[in-house]
């Protein structure tokens, strides 16, 4: 995902987790620096403040429970928009049960 995108799903409240590794592929070196968030329903639920690419891929775990609508968004941390991908790797949502 690149920086300044945001995706939404339509939850219709029918999951209780959110789960993923956030981070970069191992070709943007030092270059990649986003801001990172995951909104339900208006609501932040996460945000990573100039998360770079040289840091560790970050695990990710959120209660979406009664979450009509959920948002990923990447968007511009420091510096210039240079290799500002993100990879939202093995995410998935867990059924509520």
């Amino acid at each position: 995902m690149h920086a300044r995108t945001s995706l939404t799903y339509d939850l219709q409240k029918r999951f209780d987790r959110f789960q993923a590794i956030v981070g970069f592929e191992n070709t943007q070196r030092d270059l990649g620096n986003v801001d990172i968030r995951v909104v339900g329903d208006g609501r932040d639920l996460l945000t990573i403040s100039h998360h770079r690419a040289v840091d560790a891929p970050r695990e990710i775990d959120l209660d979406v429970t009664d979450v009509q609508q959920l948002q990923l968004i990447t968007d511009f941390g420091g510096g210039q928009d240079v290799e500002d991908r993100v990879i939202w790797a093995d995410a998935r949502l867990r059924k509520r049960r």
